[in-house]
């Protein structure tokens, strides 16, 4: 497809209109952004177009998470951020980057010219601001000992010498009340049984698993067409099952991931509960701990209720399962249209079971999954 050639007749201060007309010209059907004043009109306008789906989101890297969703359901997104926001992205540009996922994000500049915060400079390596090099002159950690200014020098802000003379800060009372960390009590379910009993009849339902044991414990069911693994990225498999559920609506989609990796994405939980996705399911296989790492003790294991929060985030349902039975009865319902994005915590044991490996060529499986769906390889 060509993309339209910029209409020259345009007034340069209505650039917004000319970039949604050339977006929408390009048949991008979803769009993903944090709040921001340079790309107001542009949100304001695709937010009113009914044949576009908008997601608000906490931070700029659940957008690229989304956007690869909405590739693997056969449909063309954007994101749009300001630069500031840019350096959040760099764990989840991994999956664009090894995935070869198209990725087009539109970026509103910071720290040019009349700029009157000096931590909005823009995110490049030759900048002093990141680097450490390149230092104005004077003293590295003041203002050079008499400038008379608010220590700026150019572009670069330094921090104020402590006068000599000040006396020492005081200390802040001693705190008294007492820390108590509520211990959930450990499981004993088996995972692997717990997923081969969640997926038994999956049906149609397409599958991303989150990074380290999810992937593991999906292939050890069984290699599908209809799963996407993750091996990076960690935070994006909910997103991504976000993306995809948008891009087909008329399919279920189940994000599967481990309470390390959900943690990591909390913030999606938010932006998926406000996109309120009929055909989305969020199952958390929870350990209590970071098993791919040591078996530390995890958030969830020290009082941390996934379910809460998803319930605060505006989700259908959320519930914990302990049993093997409990699963079976959820794998009867997981087909089932729901009123709203649904989130299931499965509470299993703390043990790192054989790993079962699927390819790690993300472009196979990326290319593998949208020929499931029918589209062309890219």
């Amino acid at each position: 497809m060509h993309s339209p050639k910029p209409n020259p007749e345009a007034r340069s201060d209505d650039w917004p209109s000319e970039l949604y007309r050339v977006l929408k010209a390009a048949d991008v059907q979803q769009m993903s952004y944090v709040p921001d004043a340079g790309h107001s009109q542009l949100i304001r306008m695709f937010s009113a177009d009914r044949d576009v789906t908008t997601n608000v989101l906490t931070t700029e890297e659940e957008g690229i998470a989304i956007a690869a969703g909405a590739w693997l359901g056969g449909q063309r997104s954007v994101l749009l951020m300001q630069s500031s926001g840019v350096g959040n992205c760099i764990n989840m540009l991994s999956l664009s980057a090894i995935g070869r996922f198209p990725l087009l994000m539109l970026v509103t500049m910071r720290g040019e010219w009349a700029e009157f915060n000096p931590w909005q400079v823009p995110m490049k390596p030759r900048d002093a601001a990141i680097a450490g090099g390149d230092r104005p002159e004077g003293d590295a950690g003041g203002d050079g000992g008499g400038s008379g200014r608010d220590g700026r020098v150019g572009r670069f802000a330094r921090l104020r010498v402590r006068p000599a003379d000040r006396g020492p800060d005081r200390a802040a009372p001693d705190r008294q009340e007492e820390v108590v960390i509520s211990m959930s009590v450990p499981s004993q379910l088996d995972r692997r049984a717990a997923v081969a009993a969640l997926l038994k009849n999956r049906g149609d339902t397409l599958v991303v698993s989150g990074l380290g044991s999810p992937t593991y414990d999906l292939h050890s069911v069984g290699d599908h067409d209809g799963n996407f693994y993750l091996w990076g990225a960690m935070g994006g498999a909910a997103l991504i099952g976000l993306g995809l559920a948008q891009a087909q609506p008329g399919k279920r989609v189940l994000a599967l991931t481990g309470d390390g990796e959900q943690l990591m994405g909390i913030g999606g939980l938010a932006t998926i509960g406000v996109a309120r996705p009929r055909n989305l399911d969020i199952v958390v296989i929870d350990n209590q701990h970071f098993g791919e790492t040591g078996m530390q003790a995890s958030h969830t294991g020290r009082g941390v209720d996934l379910t809460a929060i998803a319930a605060a985030c505006g989700f259908a349902a959320t519930a914990t399962l302990r049993t093997l039975e409990e699963v079976q009865h959820l794998a009867t319902q997981i087909a089932e249209l729901a009123g709203g994005p649904r989130l299931f915590v499965i509470k299993v044991l703390a043990e790192n079971r054989p790993r079962s490996l699927p390819s790690r060529d993300a472009v196979f499986i990326k290319n593998r999954f949208r020929a499931h769906l029918g589209f062309a390889a890219a």
